[in-house]
């Protein structure tokens, strides 16, 4: 991202010499926006057609994926940097994508021309810009925002942010005298190196220090440059940043997280004192019992009327999915031990056998969403072959129930429009085009949920020749010839090793695919 012309701010060069990564923001996807709206009670724009607009796109590859999934919505996004938008205007005219436009613009500039916009993305600008600019996005986020649109916008938050400024300011101190990015980002590791190495680890201090330095340790260079090396690093309480949108006309309506809204991890002490506290206080009370350090939060209209409370009805409208790739658990529907599995940021736990016939079903359908009604009949039609009666001894009548509590623990992920993935492994297997593109660079490509994945070189192989327009027998064939001819790279290290797994590389392949499909990589 690159924000602004103002002399404050990162130049250009900063990000043409190292540009922000190309990845997506998994949570920013707008879906997740549309949910959490509709969740509240507002009536979003649906997904499918709507108008998005990124500021601070980057490269656009947050963007690509929303393009790419609804050739009916129309995405724009813009960015300061010339060189990261040439990027990703090319990677968009490979990828033919009409309904994509990415503009070398200042925000500042945009004004009522740039038309309304369904849902306004802004991640990972807000904290890093000078305050004027601040202000200007949010005043995009009124002035810019259809009526019933939903506006994301991330940032450092206080009080987590206090002992990471101390650091950052440390590491600022230390390559004041460098220029170039490159030389600073050395220095910056350095500095980090030998502070984790000597700073005293026997107090309270020094514990909290050494923990913060050695996760920087193995930080990436573009996120020491862009995150702790930035000219602008302006974090706020978040009790500040609702008071900031208020004062444009904006309204809090929640957190791309659901789960983090509520006060989970606190003592139950803490859940007492403050479940009868205004939401907004709730929060900032929980943000100081968890240090935390960043939010993405949504805003909308303050004339939009919000209803906060939940009951099992209101996940009727939605598909639900499990919130992470589930692990493989034996799961005995007779056996009245209790089941508890983690997932995602929440764990799931029944001794009920419709509870566990929802969670074997959830596992199988991954990472397929579901509607609550054929959850329903998938766990009937499971109690039934395990020859037990669906009624309300088998906790059937509780399912919605438990749904809502999984969901609100962290462990499931509802859609209005769920992310678009292959129902089975299609006889004509296929990716989408941008990850293909991807594989060609690996190992890092953009799966259906809009997550990164990391793939192996076999893998990777086979998700470039996934274009559904094959069989995978086909496929198959002639990936095991490539390997065995030794075109493929086997191994992580990129070194062939036909010789060691050619007994079992039909195998193999076919794991590969697999795999790809467990990883929200086929598309319908």
């Amino acid at each position: 991202m690159t924000a602004s012309t103002d002399s404050n701010m990162p130049t250009e060069n900063d990000y043409d010499q190292v540009p922000y990564p190309q990845m997506t923001h998994a949570h920013s996807h707008p879906r997740h926006l549309e949910a959490i709206a509709t969740l509240f009670g507002m009536r979003p724009e649906p997904v499918p057609n709507a108008r998005v607009l990124e500021l601070g796109c980057a490269s656009g590859t947050n963007l690509m994926p929303i393009a790419l999934d609804y050739p009916e919505s129309q995405c724009l996004g813009i960015d300061l940097s010339e060189r990261q938008i040439a990027d990703g205007q090319l990677a968009a005219k490979t990828l033919g994508l009409e309904n994509l436009e990415l503009r070398h613009a200042d925000m500042m500039e945009i004004d009522a021309s740039w038309g309304r916009f369904d849902y306004i993305l802004c991640h990972g600008v807000y904290s890093w810009v000078a305050p004027a600019v601040q202000e200007k996005i949010l005043a995009i986020c009124k002035e810019n925002l259809a009526s019933r649109g939903v506006a994301m916008v991330s940032y450092n938050v206080l009080p987590g942010w206090h002992f990471r400024g101390m650091i950052r300011d440390l590491m600022l101190y230390h390559t004041a005298q460098f220029d170039q990015p490159g030389e600073k980002v050395s220095q910056a590791r350095a500095i980090v190196k030998f502070m984790a190495e000597n700073c005293v680890e026997e107090t309270p201090y020094g514990q909290m220090f050494r923990g913060e330095l050695e996760s920087l340790c193995s930080a990436d260079d573009d996120y020491l440059i862009h995150d702790h090396l930035e000219r602008e690093n302006n974090p706020v309480y978040f009790s500040q940043f609702v008071e900031r949108a208020a004062g444009c006309g904006l309204q809090y309506l929640g957190d791309t997280k659901f789960a983090s809204m509520l006060p989970r991890f606190v003592s139950e002490g803490a859940n007492e004192a403050l479940k009868n506290a205004p939401l907004v206080k709730q929060e900032q009370y929980m943000d100081f019992l968890r240090n935390r350090t960043f939010r993405r939060t949504l805003l909308c209209h303050q004339t939009e009327v919000l209803t906060r409370g939940l009951t099992p009805r209101v996940l009727q409208p939605f598909q639900i999915v499990l919130a992470s790739r589930p692990s493989e658990v034996p799961i005995d529907l007779a056996d009245r031990q209790p089941l508890d599995l983690s997932v995602g940021d929440g764990r799931i736990s029944t001794n009920s056998p419709a509870g566990k016939a929802a969670i074997a079903q959830l596992i199988e359908s991954w990472p397929r969403a579901v509607s609550l009604d054929e959850l329903r009949q998938q766990v009937i039609e499971r109690l039934r072959a395990a020859s037990l009666a669906p009624d309300s001894q088998s906790g059937l009548d509780q399912l919605p129930e438990a749904m809502l509590n999984a969901f609100i623990c962290g462990a499931l992920d509802v859609y209005i429009h769920p992310p678009r993935v292959a129902a089975d492994r299609a006889a004509c297997p296929r990716a989408s085009r941008l990850a293909q593109q991807q594989a060609a660079c690996g190992p890092q490509v953009t799966n259906q949920r809009h997550e990164m994945v990391n793939l192996d070189p076999l893998s990777l192989h086979v998700l470039e020749r996934l274009g559904g327009d094959s069989p995978w027998q086909q496929l198959r064939e002639r990936i095991i010839q490539e390997a065995v001819d030794g075109r493929i790279p086997l191994a992580r290290s990129g070194q062939p090793t036909a010789d060691m797994v050619t007994s079992g590389l039909p195998e193999m392949v076919d794991r590969a695919l697999v795999g790809l499909d467990g990883n929200a990589l086929l598309c319908p």
